[in-house]
């Protein structure tokens, strides 16, 4: 089964949620409903996921990741593959470092050029009270920029606003919506880039926790 047809690409800083969405997305949907569910041939990393994922509902999360992570899966219905995504994680570091000197930066830039869509994650939390996470979106938003420019179609783009929950003041909150402006305001598919808050799917997670 071919479970590479499109490729998606995330992009966060370190502790930012991306291995705990991965973890939670994984576990909800593999469970499957209605005949369709996620698989992936990859059965160690599946038996991860799923530990994670478990982990997640009992309200422990993962360590940031210091390591890359790629998941070919895609769902099926019965037995038959319906679609097919290689999802690739880059740790928090490839963001900062240099494409002369950083492999893994380097190809997360080739990565870049090539995806059928990027899901970049937003810690709220940390917007809302590190001003150094302000470098972060800049740096996130050069990446970007560069990746749509040299695209021969839109590039879509999905927001994931993490840790939304734990920001409860709202001069926080505007705050942290302030910080990442820029990332909401990059013009891709002709358009603004679609946005999406809250935690981690409940399947995976209890009612008041945020992806970290």
């Amino acid at each position: 089964m071919d479970l590479t047809q499109l490729r998606l690409v995330a992009l966060g800083h370190s502790s930012a949620g991306k291995s705990s969405y991965l973890a939670a997305m994984y576990t909800r949907l593999a469970v499957g409903r209605k005949g369709f569910r996620l698989v992936t041939a990859d059965t160690a990393l599946a038996h991860q996921l799923i530990t994670s994922g478990e982990l997640l509902g009992r309200g422990i999360y993962p360590p940031p990741s210091s390591r890359r992570t790629e998941l070919s899966a895609g769902p099926e219905f019965g037995r038959r593959a319906v679609l097919g995504f290689e999802w690739t994680d880059y740790r928090g570091g490839a963001l900062t470092g240099s494409a002369a000197d950083d492999p893994e930066t380097a190809q997360l830039l080739e990565r870049l050029t090539h995806a059928d869509a990027v899901v970049v994650f937003a810690d709220t939390q940390r917007l809302a009270t590190d001003p150094e996470s302000q470098d972060e979106v800049r740096r996130t938003v050069v990446l970007l920029h560069r990746a749509v420019d040299e695209q021969p179609t839109p590039l879509p783009v999905v927001l994931v606003h993490t840790k939304a929950d734990l920001v409860t003041d709202p001069a926080d909150r505007a705050r942290a919506r302030a910080a990442a402006a820029p990332l909401e305001e990059l013009p891709v598919s002709g358009g603004r880039v679609r946005e999406q808050r809250g935690t981690v799917p409940p399947a995976a997670a209890p009612a008041r926790s945020a992806a970290r």
